[in-house]
């Protein structure tokens, strides 16, 4: 019984043998193959310590992509390749990663010659080891060929740009010039008033429309205030009707409890009027638009399904439409600068693009959703601010007036509207030296110094004497002096051509009569 019982336990023995024999050398097979895989990968792979972020493992991709040597890399951590910036948002991206998925984005990574590239990186957390495993592919050559593509696009769609510019404000100039003409020919006062009227409406849309191109860079100036979006809504739900037109019934549906948001009411104007220009557009033969706030919150995980929301309290806007909705080839560009699936000459391209550039310059993103022809739907999330919103601030034309008695020198190269400036003030109590150059504003300054109060000059002057020159000299000869710029282009470019240091006043262009009136009241009266 004995010698029975040990041949079997002799035999189990070697069959245990065989399978861990047979197991350890499928472990060894796979380990060749992931080292194989590893090293012979075109593309650098590297995992590092989920705590301290030092490389514990690189492939010879890596070595031949940054430049380091392998002993090099196992010397280092992540904090030596990213940029301090990138580098928490990277990390904020790993954490919020659930088990066994991926995150994936565009990083700038510092290579061994301390030139930045550009990678696309995939990692996976890997707890059970407590690392971080890194795919990455060097696409700063592929980003630097879809520039150089985008800005070959934009300048062939120069022509179509200029073509629907010069379009709608042909029609502007057309209103403008034809009431002018009337009241010219000495139109009876009730309806010279009309024509008054006209021309103001005109003049805000072309207003309207530069502020469109700008803010389509997004570089326009941001001016953001606590607002109710039920009552800007509300606000400007006429202009809506008639840009609609007497076919399109407009819905609106207000939430009754809805948090405030921060927001530059123009822009967010701006919004609603190219939404309900695209529903328009979108419905020839007539329909529906609903127009719907609503309060939401995303948790982090939620927020993970939209890669450009974030978790936190939301306002939502929605515009739903019964057109013709958005072919699935084209949904995916709507939003691009100067792409339109309109008719030549019926929009330039930028209106959505300017929704864009302006939601995401609140902090904000936007989900579209459309089939051909059943309607499209647009849903816009600002971020809730947990004060309380105010009514909406009067517009300037209701304005109290306001003025003094103060001198002003008034420098501007453009005659027309040195005139009207130097009508407005004048009209308002200021005494106006007015000059068309840097020049003449000299020579005036060496006449009247002692009573000029205000020194209000464009930027950009025609005898290569810039404005912030004029201040610089009057200010240091009278530092009681103060000083009102304007201008009509964009505060990036006045930020690199003109470093006027804080704080500034600066009036941007196109400007209201009021707005000018009410600047230089402030500036005046602002406290040393």
């Amino acid at each position: 019984m004995c010698s029975v019982h040990s041949d079997n336990l002799e035999a189990l023995v070697q069959a245990r043998t065989a399978e861990l024999q047979h197991s350890l050398s499928l472990i060894q097979a796979s380990a060749n193959q992931y080292s194989l895989l590893f090293n012979s990968s075109p593309n650098p792979i590297f995992t590092c310590d989920d705590t301290t972020l030092a490389f514990v493992t690189v492939n010879e991709a890596a070595s031949r992509h940054y430049g380091y040597s392998r002993e090099e890399f196992l010397r280092m951590t992540l904090h030596d390749l990213a940029p301090p910036e990138d580098l928490p948002v990277f990390l904020d991206k790993l954490s919020k990663l659930d088990p066994g998925a991926a995150s994936s984005g565009i990083w700038r990574h510092r290579a061994k010659s301390g030139k930045f590239i550009e990678v696309e990186i995939i990692s996976h957390h890997i707890p059970s080891q407590k690392i971080f495993l890194s795919l990455a592919v060097n696409v700063t050559e592929r980003l630097s060929l879809e520039a150089q593509l985008r800005q070959s696009q934009k300048m062939d769609s120069i022509g179509q740009l200029a073509g629907g510019i010069a379009h709608d404000f042909n029609n502007l100039l057309t209103v403008i010039n034809g009431h002018a003409s009337l009241l010219l020919a000495g139109e009876k006062l009730s309806k010279g008033a009309d024509s008054l009227k006209e021309i103001v409406e005109a003049g805000k849309r072309a207003s309207a429309l530069t502020r469109q191109l700008v803010t389509f860079s997004r570089k326009q100036e941001f001016h953001p205030q606590l607002a109710d979006l039920n009552e800007v809504i509300s606000h400007i739900t006429k202009m809506l009707r008639r840009i609609l037109g007497e076919d399109i019934a407009l819905q609106t549906d207000f939430s009754p409890s809805l948090p405030s948001i921060m927001a530059d009411l123009s822009m967010i104007e701006q919004v609603l009027f190219n939404l309900a220009v695209n529903s328009r557009d979108a419905m020839p033969r007539g329909g529906h638009l609903r127009i719907k706030t609503s309060a939401v919150s995303f948790d982090p995980a939620t927020a993970r399904q939209n890669p450009e929301a974030s978790p936190g309290h939301f306002v939502c806007l929605t515009f739903s439409d019964t057109g013709c909705g958005i072919a699935p080839e084209n949904l995916a560009r709507i939003f691009e600068p100067f792409f339109t699936s309109k008719e030549r000459n019926r929009g330039t391209g930028l209106g959505l693009a300017t929704v864009y550039g302006i939601i995401k310059q609140h902090q904000g993103w936007i989900n579209v959703q459309s089939q051909p022809g059943q309607g499209a739907t647009f849903q816009i999330f600002l971020p809730a601010s947990s004060a309380r919103g105010g009514a909406l601030q009067m517009t300037s034309t209701e304005q109290k007036l306001i003025g003094g008695t103060e001198t002003i020198l008034v420098v501007e190269d453009e005659a027309p509207l040195l005139k009207l400036i130097q009508h407005v003030l004048e009209s308002h109590g200021y005494k106006v030296l007015g000059c068309p150059n840097g020049r003449q504003a000299l020579d005036t300054w060496a006449e009247h110094r002692k009573k000029i109060d205000l020194l209000l000059t464009d930027l950009i002057l025609p005898d290569g004497m810039a404005g912030t020159e004029l201040a610089r000299l009057f200010h240091d000869a009278k530092p009681a002096l103060k000083i009102l710029y304007t201008s009509g282009y964009n505060a990036d470019r006045l930020a690199r051509e003109f470093p006027l240091g804080a704080p500034v006043n600066l009036l941007s262009k196109p400007f209201h009569a009021s707005r000018l009136a009410e600047m230089v009241f402030q500036t005046l009266n602002a406290h040393p």
